[in-house]
C-alpha cells in the first residue's frame, strides 16, 4: 500500500529537501525537451531551492513521512522584477519526482495554489512553463501565448512557453459582454502589454482559461456558422 500523501505549505527548514527534489527531477524530465549544451547551463540556477519562496505561505508540498516528492507555488510578484499587478499571480517552481508521476499529485499541488489565490482577489495565473510541462500545464486549464526565452543568470537564455490560466469563469450571457486581455508581444499597448477587446459573449458559461466565441445574432439559422478562432500572436523573438 502506498504511504499516504500530504500538501502541505513550505517552511524555511525545507530547503534541503526541496533542494533534492528539484535536482532529482528537472534533469530528467526535461531532457528529451532541450539541448544538453542549454541544460548543463540552466540546471544549476533551476535546481536550488529559492528561500524566499520557502518563507512565504504560497508554496506547497507535497510529503509522505519523511521525504517530499513534489512542490509548488505562487506569488503576487513577478519573478525578476516584483512587480505586482492587481488580479495576476505567478506560478513558481513546480515539480513532482519522477517515480511519483501520474498519481495526481501535480494537479493536487496547483489546486492548492488556486483555492488560495482565489480568496486573496486573485483572477489569472501566468508562468512560464517549460517545454517539456507545456501539456501538464494545457491539462490544468493553461493556454499558450507565445514561446519566451527567459535569460537565466547572464549565463542562457531558457526556451520556455509563456501561458495563463483563468481562475474564475468569464460572465457570459446573451445581454453581456465579455472582455478578454489578448497578449501582444510588443509591451505598450496596454498597462499589461495586451490589447483590450470586448465582444458579445454566447449564453452559458465559458471555459476556465479560454476566451468565449463571439455569438452572431444576424447570421441565417438555416446557415452553418463557421469555427472561429483567436489568430495567435507573431513569435516575439529572443
Amino acid at each position: 500500500m502506498s504511504p499516504p500523501i500530504t500538501i502541505r505549505r513550505s517552511g524555511p527548514d525545507d530547503g534541503e529537501a526541496v533542494t533534492k527534489l528539484l535536482a532529482a527531477t528537472y534533469p530528467v524530465l526535461m531532457a528529451p525537451a532541450y539541448e544538453t549544451d542549454i541544460l548543463s547551463r540552466a540546471l544549476p540556477l533551476m535546481v536550488r531551492a529559492n528561500p524566499v519562496l520557502l518563507a512565504t505561505d504560497s508554496f506547497h508540498l507535497a510529503a509522505i513521512p519523511g521525504r517530499i516528492i513534489g512542490c509548488g507555488g505562487w506569488t503576487p510578484e513577478r519573478p525578476g522584477t516584483g512587480e505586482i499587478e492587481p488580479g495576476l499571480g505567478h506560478i513558481r517552481h513546480f515539480a513532482v519526482h519522477p517515480a511519483w508521476g501520474g498519481r495526481g499529485i501535480g494537479r493536487a499541488l496547483f489546486e492548492a495554489c488556486r483555492e488560495q489565490a482565489r480568496d486573496r482577489g486573485i483572477d489569472v495565473f501566468e508562468c512560464y512553463a517549460s517545454l517539456n510541462a507545456e501539456p501538464f500545464s494545457r491539462a490544468l486549464g493553461f493556454i499558450r501565448l507565445s514561446r519566451r526565452d527567459i535569460a537565466m543568470g547572464g549565463v542562457v537564455r531558457f526556451p520556455s512557453m509563456w501561458m495563463h490560466c483563468r481562475l474564475r469563469p468569464i460572465p457570459a450571457g446573451p445581454d453581456q459582454l465579455a472582455s478578454v486581455v489578448v497578449p501582444h508581444p510588443r509591451p505598450g499597448r496596454t498597462r499589461d502589454g495586451g490589447s483590450i477587446i470586448t465582444r458579445a459573449a454566447p449564453a452559458g458559461p465559458a471555459t476556465p482559461g479560454r476566451a468565449a466565441a463571439p455569438s452572431f445574432p444576424w447570421r441565417s439559422a438555416s446557415r452553418p456558422p463557421r469555427r472561429w478562432s483567436r489568430p495567435r500572436p507573431p513569435w516575439p523573438g529572443p
